[in-house]
């Protein structure tokens, strides 16, 4: 199969080749923090829904989409005439290619090839994004890389694409994906692109008119509720915000869920370890005086976020301070062990008010060590800091209520980043965007999926050989597809059709004589069922080729943030009987295969 026919057929097939505009997007609700920046897209002809109506934000863009979609942005102007093999003239890329190669944005991936098929990461795609700045009429700026350094990963992006992406984050265009990470090298998906487009358009000044989309700063219900069982501790930065969030709650009662609060000024980690009493320095909890650990499962949380620091890193030092809070956290995990911990990185300080021991450069060592013991021990790690610091690492003065004296406290402006972030943080977390439980779970995870490996290649030996051999009876895909899903529903699964199949996939349709497939559609849950019926064996083995790598990209994924869900990934498997190739993915595995057998043999 020649690579620019697959190309052709990705960008062609499932996608609509003309405007769905008209198109209601079936697979991003209006109230998904995404949807303002995929539905503007779609609007004005930048990027396209399926047939169906599914925009599939999930999925992963590659080089010949990306720059279509950023030629589309452009207004879709004029451009040399490309000389690269694998773009033909009947590709939908081809003219954007020949203007990206033009504009400098792009000069391919060798001298004869652009390989529009290819998927691109994090730091290709925003360099192409820099590189079209000036298109759309803005400069670009280099020496801007500095504002990357706390990042942990930074020094993982290649040289050649830090002053793009030092530039696109000093305007606010791009951000990291959590946990302090860039993730240069993680692929881009759909959604992103979308959000890239519409936020460089807006810095152009080219978002305008009536039926520009806004970014609604309304939290739907199910966005609040996963703070309602969440209690955040701190010191007197969290008491501000305590305060805050009791204020917007008199005109706002969902504002934060039902969040609960022991906060108290002075409260430090170092402290928090001290006996109970009448000069201790402890949050009261319904009027009491206890230790933090006992407070926390008094209150019935299960979500501990806590931010300490300022006042343990002038007294303990950052080591010091870094320790204190790792013992502090252990306390709190054995008294309450399903309890999810959230570390959230220390603030910065006001520019003139930083002392001696207590600046912002040993607050920025002491979150790296947070990092470190959330790592170590499956905490997840909230880098605030990220959108309360200015370009050179300082707290703004809008967000600093008291800059002529410590420097360090917040303004209700400041607060309401903070729960934004939060709130975004959140929905990250929910849809499967962040990272979950950090390296202290992954290795428990790799030894259990080690094992999970072994028995699944067990099985396949067992039960069903090396594939491809067995002569099936004349099955009807649709009929046993209907009778997995009975046996084991997928909630919220998407019934692909035929082109929706053959895109997603990249299966040629005449490789296919039938087919039928469903697939969760939430992003975080391993639940996925292809069952094909190839023209012939040939086919059948160009089709288990697709598969496989589905499969495979699938388990990287799920692997390192969601562990549970990587397990049931893990133990899949792709399998071929003479025309008939099956993809399972479900935490009934054993059984829908049993199931399929038996339409199989039949």
């Amino acid at each position: 199969m020649l690579i620019q026919q697959v190309v052709a057929f990705l960008l062609a097939g499932a996608l609509m080749s003309g405007s769905s505009a008209g198109v209601a997007i079936q697979d991003v609700s209006q109230d998904h923090w995404s949807y303002p920046y995929v539905s503007y897209m779609v609007e004005h002809d930048v990027m396209y829904t399926t047939k169906t109506g599914n925009f599939l934000g999930q999925v992963q863009i590659n080089r010949g989409d990306f720059v279509l979609s950023l030629w589309r942005a452009a207004g879709s102007p004029a451009g040399a005439v490309p000389n690269f093999t694998d773009v033909r003239p009947e590709d939908p890329c081809y003219q954007a290619v020949g203007w990206a190669v033009e504009q400098g944005i792009s000069q391919g991936t060798s001298e004869t090839t652009f390989s529009p098929a290819a998927f691109l990461d994090r730091e290709q795609a925003f360099t192409f994004l820099w590189r079209a700045l000036p298109v759309f009429g803005v400069e670009q700026r280099e020496g801007l890389s500095g504002g990357l350094a706390d990042f942990q990963d930074v020094d993982s992006v290649s040289g050649w694409a830090l002053a793009a992406i030092g530039d696109l984050y000093a305007r606010g265009i791009v951000s990291g994906t959590g946990d302090g990470l860039l993730a240069p090298h993680q692929l881009v998906t759909r959604g992103e692109t979308a959000t890239l487009l519409y936020k460089t358009l807006d810095l152009a000044g080219k978002v305008e008119g009536a039926d520009t989309p806004t970014v609604s700063t309304a939290v739907p219900e199910d966005e609040w509720a996963w703070f309602d069982d969440a209690v955040f501790v701190g010191d007197s930065v969290s008491l501000k915000l305590t305060g805050y969030v009791t204020k917007t709650r008199q005109s706002d009662p969902d504002y934060l869920g039902k969040a609960q609060f022991l906060t108290a000024g002075s409260l430090g980690s170092g402290n928090a370890l001290w006996e109970v009493s009448d000069e201790s320095v402890h949050p009261l909890y319904q009027g009491t005086k206890m230790r933090l650990e006992d407070s926390i499962q008094a209150c019935g949380a299960k979500k501990l976020y806590i931010l300490l620091g300022m006042n343990d890193v002038g007294l303990y030092g950052v080591d010091g301070s870094a320790a204190n809070m790792e013992t502090l956290l252990k306390l709190i995990k054995e008294k309450t062990p399903d309890l999810q911990i959230f570390v959230q990185s220390a603030t910065p300080i006001h520019k003139g008010n930083e002392k001696k021991v207590l600046n912002n450069a040993n607050l920025r060592l002491y979150n790296e060590k947070l990092k470190e013991m959330c790592d170590r021990n499956g905490y997840y790690y909230v880098d605030i800091a990220s959108v309360l610091s200015d370009g050179e690492g300082y707290l703004p003065d809008a967000y600093c209520s008291d800059a002529s004296g410590m420097g360090m406290h917040f303004t209700d402006e400041a607060c309401r980043i903070w729960v934004d972030y939060l709130k975004e943080d959140a929905a990250a977390r929910q849809n499967g965007w962040r990272q979950g439980p950090r390296k202290g779970d992954r290795m428990k995870k790799k030894v259990r999926s080690v094992l999970l490996l072994a028995l699944a290649v067990v099985m396949a030996v067992g039960v069903a050989g090396c594939g491809g051999g067995t002569k099936a009876a004349n099955m009807d895909v649709a009929e046993v597809m209907e009778a997995m899903l009975e046996k084991a529903p997928i909630e919220g699964g998407i019934e692909l059709t035929q082109d929706d199949m053959l895109n997603f996939y990249g299966i040629q349709s005449e490789d296919v004589e039938a087919f039928a497939a469903n697939l969760a559609a939430d992003g975080i849950t391993a639940k996925e069922i292809v069952l094909v019926k190839a023209k012939d064996e040939d086919s059948a083995k160009t089709v288990e080729s697709k598969l496989q790598s589905r499969l495979d990209a699938r388990r990287n994924e799920f692997n390192n943030y969601l562990p549970d869900q990587y397990a049931i990934v893990e133990k899949s498997e792709v399998k071929r009987d003479g025309v008939y190739v099956r993809l399972i993915i479900s935490p009934q595995q054993d059984e829908l295969v049993e199931l399929y057998n038996s339409y199989l043999t039949g």
